[in-house]
C-alpha cells in the first residue's frame, strides 16, 4: 500500500471488494487470511479516518 492520496470516489469503488474477499476467504480458510485480515483493517482504519477527518 504505497498510496494514501485516494479521491473518495476511489476509496467507495474499491472498498466493497476487499470486504467481500474477506467474507469468501474466511469461509473457504484460506492461509492468506490473516495477511488479508491485516490488509482490510489497515483500509477500514484509513477509510475511516479519512471519512471523519
Amino acid at each position: 500500500m504505497g498510496k494514501k492520496n485516494f479521491y473518495p470516489e476511489e476509496i467507495k469503488r474499491s472498498w466493497p471488494q476487499p470486504a467481500l474477499l474477506v467474507i469468501l476467504s474466511s469461509k473457504v480458510k484460506l492461509k492468506k487470511t490473516r495477511t488479508l485480515n491485516k490488509y482490510i483493517n489497515e483500509m477500514s482504519v484509513f477509510y475511516f479516518t479519512y471519512i471523519y477527518l
